[in-house]
């Protein structure tokens, strides 16, 4: 009967430690994928980096949700390229500059929507009210907060691809002109078209860089009258094949050029990058903080 009781003894502790071990394993296990979790999803903030880009090679293909917080000094010369592949180095390149364009105008416009109660205690944040109001061509504070209203990435990506033939135009090249924005101005930095329309030159926009270039297109979305639906229905809706049909005043060709917008955009799946977001970037950082003080 002892030898039996210490057999059972025995066979009671390796069970326990056989369950210990286990328990570890498993709380091991839980632990990592939790910390991976935690780690992809929520990083720690980064700063904007510049990339003076010098070639294709230099550009970081973006193959996860979360996008890098990286600024293009401009678009390579990529025409050479093989379709497919200049195609996602296109997207590589627009994809951070886009998000990183609306995080500032979602800040600006955050801004904006505390002074609603509070306008003219903050002088500072005034100077960023006129600011915005000019840009946007606003009437109200109201207003102003409608015409800042984001779009879907799809939708930009698309016309940023079919203005700049997928970063292969000169205008884009050698003006960073990513949307065909034209100049009225002469004070405006500018370059000559290669057409004419009742004997007169047409000039459009040179932009410092890709990101001004997106920013100019905000602007450019959020003060015309021409868009004013399109603005009213992205108040209500994202949905890019709702949306698209408000902007057939962007183009001469109407229509056309909406089919050719809904055609880029199913084509080539851009509406997976409606969910991709910019990863959480350092409100301290120097390129930041500029990119706040300059649009």
């Amino acid at each position: 009967m002892k030898v039996f009781n210490q057999l059972k003894h025995i066979f009671i502790d390796k069970h326990r430690l056989y369950a210990t071990i286990v328990t570890s394993l498993v709380i091991v296990f839980i632990l990592t994928v939790f910390t991976i979790f935690v780690v992809k999803y929520t990083p720690f903030p980064q700063p904007i980096v510049s990339v003076n880009i010098s070639s294709p090679d230099s550009i970081i293909i973006i193959n996860d949700s979360i996008v890098p917080p990286l600024l293009y000094s401009k678009m390579p010369d990529i025409k050479e390229i093989n379709y497919r592949e200049r195609k996602q180095y296109f997207i590589s390149i627009m994809l951070p500059t886009i998000l990183i364009a609306q995080e500032v105008i979602k800040h600006q416009r955050a801004e904006i929507i505390k002074l609603q109660d509070n306008y003219g205690e903050t002088p500072d944040k005034d100077s960023l009210l006129v600011r915005m109001m000019k840009n946007f061509k606003a009437k109200s504070i109201d207003d102003l907060i409608e015409r800042m209203h984001p779009h879907p990435v799809s939708i930009i990506l698309a016309q940023a691809a079919v203005e700049s033939g997928w970063g292969t135009s000169r205008f884009c090249r050698e003006a960073n002109n990513l949307f065909g924005i034209w100049s009225f101005s002469k004070k405006e930095k500018r370059v000559a078209a290669g057409k004419s329309r009742n004997n007169n030159t047409i000039y459009l926009r040179k932009y410092d860089s890709l990101i001004e270039s997106v920013i100019g297109y905000i602007y450019t979305i959020g003060r015309a009258d021409a868009f004013s639906k399109f603005r009213e229905t992205r108040l209500i809706s994202q949905n890019p094949y709702r949306l698209i049909w408000y902007l057939d005043r962007y183009s001469e060709k109407r229509l056309e050029y909406i089919v050719t917008l809904r055609n880029t955009i199913e084509r080539n799946n851009l509406t997976q990058y409606d969910n991709y977001r910019i990863t959480k970037m350092d409100p301290e950082d120097i390129l930041w903080m500029r990119l706040l003080k300059k649009y």
